[in-house]
């Protein structure tokens, strides 16, 4: 009665923006759906990386000039490749986050891939970002309780 109890308990799927986490995070939403006649209420993306030269941007049109420069020394050849790479996932990564929004139709928060150790002040911002984007996407229960994650 605990999980069914709206007031109560609130499902949040977390996930990566990759192939192999997408389609669990899919199995795992059909499963509750069917099986358990539960319904998610959030979906959280979680590591992704910075999207510093969508496509189309002025960004993307420096690193497509620098990537087909010939004359660039060996140190900026190796940022470049290192940029485009970094790029090419966080596009895949665009891929699956617009299919799994699709497919799911849930309140999606996204977090940010952090790239150092991970401290005590950086847990703290990502629970700040995620309560912040959850009060804006979540309709929270009207009653005092807070909502449960699972």
């Amino acid at each position: 009665s605990l999980l069914r109890d709206p007031l109560r308990t609130a499902i949040a799927l977390v996930t990566l923006a990759e192939e192999m986490p997408a389609n669990e995070a899919r199995e795992l939403s059909e499963k509750l759906h069917t099986e358990l006649e539960l319904t998610p209420h959030a979906l959280i993306v979680n590591q992704l990386l910075p999207n510093h030269a969508p496509p189309g941007s002025p960004t993307r049109r420096v690193l497509d000039t620098l990537i087909s420069s010939p004359q660039l020394s060996h140190d900026l050849k190796a940022i470049t490749a290192h940029a485009n790479l970094s790029q090419a996932r966080r596009d895949l990564q665009n891929t699956h986050l617009a299919t799994l929004t699709h497919d799911l139709g849930l309140p999606t928060v996204e977090l940010p891939l952090l790239f150092s150790p991970i401290e005590r002040a950086q847990i703290a911002t990502l629970a700040k970002q995620l309560d912040k984007q959850l009060d804006s996407t979540v309709v929270r229960p009207a009653s005092n309780a807070s909502p449960t994650s699972i």
